[in-house]
């Protein structure tokens, strides 16, 4: 015999289902709730929106990526103490030089929270005297408390990430650049 009641077995089966569907749509609801918190919360790939930030220059002015919309913009990542990141500055002023700056902006983002200008001395001017020393004519922006480069997922130095005119991320490099590289980019490729 069984120890359920005939009568009792349709109620323990709706329990049963009902569990099973209130569980499965827990579960769910779950996920869908986590997917959106790392949708939010994950570094933009190749392909994603770039997301908008502002920060100050050198000079102090805010700047905003929106302020650049319609054109490629190439965000370059760096900080005076990284060696590859020197390297490669001579190819970005030359490339800064003989672009066409009607379709094609230029951002250094300096990872500046990471800077160590010395005691009693200013990062802004700090970065800024060393751009002038270095003959840095593309803007300077200042990231001082790394959120962009977070945002970015530049946590190695230098990364360039290339935007199309359109806002999309179209090329992440980590590591120096060559000027080959950035006119093709620049064209679409």
């Amino acid at each position: 015999e069984s120890p359920v009641p005939d009568v009792l077995k349709p109620v323990v089966v709706f329990f049963l289902v009902a569990g099973i569907v209130s569980s499965s749509l827990f579960l769910i609801s779950g996920m869908v709730r986590n997917g959106g918190e790392d949708a939010m919360n994950r570094t933009p790939t190749v392909g994603d929106v770039a997301p908008g930030f502002e920060l100050m220059d050198t000079g102090g002015d805010l700047i905003s990526l929106d302020d650049f919309k319609g054109k490629w913009i190439i965000l370059n990542f760096w900080a005076t103490w990284c060696p590859p990141c020197r390297a490669e500055l001579p190819t970005l002023n030359r490339f800064y030089e003989k672009m066409d700056r009607d379709r094609v902006v230029l951002l250094g983002i300096n990872a500046t929270g990471t800077e160590k200008p010395g005691v009693g001395k200013d990062v802004r001017s700090y970065v800024s005297t060393f751009a002038k020393e270095n003959g840095i004519n593309f803007t300077i922006l200042l990231d001082t408390k790394g959120m962009v480069s977070n945002m970015y997922g530049a946590g190695n130095l230098p990364t360039t990430v290339v935007i199309s005119p359109e806002g999309i991320i179209t090329k992440i490099k980590t590591g120096v650049v060559d000027s080959f590289w950035l006119r093709k980019v620049v064209a679409g490729n």
